[in-house]
C-alpha cells in the first residue's frame, strides 16, 4: 500500500519506536513531496490490535520502505518494521515488494546502507545477497564510547534480473508462511531471491538431523592438510564423569595455581543436548564473580550474535570456555594451565555432542585444532578463519573472542562472515524456526 501523507503520523511514531537516530517527519514529508517511492505494509486488524496504530484505511501497520530512484539503480533511503511485529519475517517481505518495484521500474540495481552494529540487518542483507562495497566513516555521533558506521552494500546487477520464478523453486527460495506469501501474492509480488535454489539442490541439502545423542553434521570440508601428532588424550579419571560430577570437579579443581586467586570456577551453560556449542578463552573479571560465562559488555555482544543467528544461550548453544578460572589481571593462560584444563572441556565437548563447534579466539581454536592443524600454536587467528576443520568428525569454525570485538569493532564483519559460514555449514538458516530443545543447566 502507497505511503501517503495520511499515514505520516503513525509512520513517524513507529520509525521512533524502532531506531536510536529516527528519521524526522520533515524527512518523511520531503520525501513524499519528492515523488520517492515509498510503500507501507499492512494486514487487518485483529481483535485486541491497538487502534492507534492503525492506518487511515483502518489496517495495522507493519512496516514500510522509502526509496529514491536514480540513473538504472535504486537507492533504500529508510526500512522498518514495527518493533511489536519484529522476529516474524515481515522484514524479508517488505524486502521482497521493494526489489520486485525496483525490477518492475527496469533497474538493475539495488543499493542500501546498514549500520555495522546492526547484526540482524546485516544478517537478512547478506543472506539474500548484498555485498559490502565500503564505509562511510564518522557519519553517526559516537555512542558508548563507539561509533556505529554505516556500510554501503548492493546485489551485483544480474542478481536482481531473476529469470520467472517456478512455483516449486519458490517454496524452496525463502522461509514465508502462507500469510505472508498470500500476501506477496496480493501486492503482485514474487518470491525472489538473488540466487535461484532449484529444486534438485533443495533435495540434495541434508535434512536437518533428528535428535539423537550423536547427530552427524554434514559441513564444506577444509581443504587437506597434513595432520600432526594427535592431540593429548582426554583424562581417564575426567573422561568418565557425568554432568553433575564433572562440574563438581572443576568448582573444586586445584591442579593449577589459578585456583588460588579464584572467586568462581566457570564450568559452562546452556543446553547440554545442543546443536551448537561455544568454546572461549577464559573468564574475566565479571564471569569470576558470578561463575557463568560471557556475561557483562561482552556476553551482551555474544547474545546480539546468537540472536542475528536465530539463537539464544539459553535453549540453543552450549558455552564453555578452555580455562576454566579466571587468570589474575585477564593475563593469556599459560600452556600448562592450558593442559590441565582441556580434559574438562574435552568430556564436556563429548558430553554435549554438539553437530558444530564455534572457537572463539586464539587460545579456543588453538587447544580445539591441535593435531589438527600443523604448528597452530604459531598461527595468528587471522590465518585460522575462513574455512571449516573436522575435529573428532565434527567441524570447527574459528572466529574472534567477543571482547577483542568491543575493542576492534570493525573487525564484526569477519565476524559476521565466519557466523555465516558456520550457518552453510549446518544447512542452517536462521529464517526458519524450529521447535527449540528444552534448556539443560
Amino acid at each position: 500500500m502507497p505511503l501517503t501523507e495520511a499515514d505520516l503520523d503513525l509512520v513517524w511514531d513507529t520509525e521512533k519506536r524502532a531506531y536510536a537516530h529516527p528519521w524526522s517527519r520533515g524527512n518523511f514529508e520531503d520525501s513524499l513531496r519528492s515523488g520517492y517511492p515509498a510503500q507501507m505494509l499492512v494486514t487487518p486488524p485483529l481483535p485486541g490490535d491497538n487502534p492507534l496504530q492503525l492506518t487511515a484505511s483502518g489496517h495495522m501497520l507493519l512496516g514500510y520502505w522509502v526509496a529514491m530512484a536514480g540513473v538504472d539503480e535504486m537507492h533504500l533511503l529508510n526500512i522498518a518494521v514495527a518493533p511489536e511485529h519484529r522476529r516474524q519475517g515481515w522484514g524479508l517481505v517488505l524486502l521482497q515488494a521493494l526489489a520486485t518495484h525496483t525490477l518492475a521500474q527496469g533497474h538493475a540495481w539495488l543499493w542500501l546502507e546498514v549500520r555495522t552494529g546492526n547484526t540482524p540487518a546485516q544478517c537478512l542483507y547478506r543472506r539474500m545477497g548484498f555485498l559490502p562495497v565500503g564505509l562511510r566513516k564518522q557519519y553517526y555521533p559516537a555512542g558508548n564510547g563507539q561509533r556505529d558506521e554505516p556500510e554501503p552494500a548492493g546485489p551485483p546487477a544480474q542478481a536482481m534480473n531473476p529469470p520467472t520464478v517456478d512455483p516449486k523453486t519458490a517454496l524452496h527460495s525463502l522461509h514465508l508462511d502462507e500469510r505472508q506469501r498470500a500476501m506477496l501474492a496480493a501486492m503482485g509480488t514474487p518470491v525472489w531471491w538473488p540466487e535461484a535454489i532449484t529444486e534438485t539442490a533443495a533435495e540434495a541439502k541434508p535434512a536437518p538431523p533428528p535428535p539423537t545423542p550423536v547427530r552427524p553434521a554434514p559441513a564444506p570440508e577444509a581443504a587437506p592438510v597434513p595432520t600432526p601428532a594427535a592431540a593429548p588424550a582426554a583424562d581417564p579419571a575426567i573422561a568418565t564423569l557425568s554432568w553433575d560430577a564433572l562440574t563438581e570437579a572443576i568448582q573444586s579443581c586445584q591442579a593449577c595455581g589459578l585456583c588460588l586467586g579464584r572467586q568462581r570456577a566457570v564450568p559452562g551453560m546452556g543446553n547440554r543436548q545442543a546443536r551448537w556449542m561455544i568454546v572461549g578463552e577464559a573468564p574475566g573479571e565479571q564471569e569470576d564473580k558470578q561463575g557463568l560465562p560471557f556475561v557483562g559488555p561482552a556476553g551482551q555482544l555474544l547474545d546480539a550474535m546468537l540472536a542475528a543467528m536465530g539463537l539464544t544461550r539459553e535453549a540453543d548453544v552450549y558455552i564453555a570456555n578452555v580455562i576454566k578460572c579466571r587468570p589474575p589481571h585477564n593475563r593469556n593462560p599459560e600452556p600448562a594451565e592450558v593442559a590441565q584444563c582441556r580434559p574438562y572441556l574435552q568430556r564436556q565437548i563429548e558430553l554435549v555432542q554438539p553437530d558444530l563447534i564455534l572457537a572463539l579466539g586464539r587460545f579456543a581454536a588453538q587447544t580445539l585444532l591441535a593435531g589438527v592443524v600443523p604448528d597452530v600454536d604459531k598461527l595468528p587467528l587471522g590465518k585460522l578463519r575462513g574455512q571449516v576443520y573436522r575435529v573428532d568428525g565434527r567441524p570447527v569454525v574459528v572466529s574472534y573472542h567477543p571482547p577483542y570485538l568491543l575493542r576492534s569493532p570493525a573487525d564484526k564483519g569477519k565476524t559476521w562472515a565466519d557466523l555465516c559460514l558456520a550457518m552453510d555449514a549446518l544447512g542452517y538458516n536462521p529464517l526458519e524456526k524450529p521447535t527449540p530443545a528444552q534448556p539443560q543447566t
